[in-house]
């Protein structure tokens, strides 16, 4: 079964960007797409990969069943969030500056170090998530290195 990936900001700048490059993708290695935002936004209807999907609020139970939650939101909702993700089980993917100064979060730069985002068990732990800075947006995130977890085509 490929894996569940939730886009938390969604609506926001990065968010609709991430939104972009994954329609402009030929294949994805996602089996549902999840659109994550405020309660501001949720309802909002946004098409991905030709389904229109409706965006859902922010809440504990939105990253249940996901397995990699994409946080593209300001720093003070990822420490709050990031953390509420990775309880359910869910591999926190957050690119705010939140857990820079935590030594319990590894960052992971995929150009210098892509191999610590396997550390899956570690990561899955609560008190655990990952950062992961990316250079040049979502297309640079080493898919290859989460074939460990799920199986995805990384050609």
């Amino acid at each position: 079964m490929a894996p569940v990936l939730a886009l938390v900001g969604a609506t926001g700048a990065v968010g609709t960007v991430m939104i972009d490059i994954i329609n402009g993708r030929e294949t994805v290695p996602w089996g549902e797409i999840r659109l994550i935002a405020s309660a501001r936004s949720a309802g909002k209807k946004i098409t991905v990969r030709g389904e229109e999907l409706t965006v859902i609020e922010l809440k504990p139970e939105a990253f249940d069943g996901v397995d990699i939650a994409m946080f593209d939101v300001p720093d003070e909702i990822s420490a709050v969030w990031a953390p509420i993700a990775a309880s359910r089980g869910t591999v926190a993917v957050d690119n705010s500056g939140a857990f820079r100064m935590d030594d319990e979060v590894p960052l992971v730069v995929p150009e210098v170090n892509a191999g610590k985002v396997t550390e899956r068990p570690k990561v899955r732990h609560w008190k655990c998530r990952v950062r992961v800075t990316l250079y040049r947006g979502f297309e640079s995130l080493p898919l290859r290195q989460f074939s460990c977890c799920w199986k995805i085509p990384t050609d």
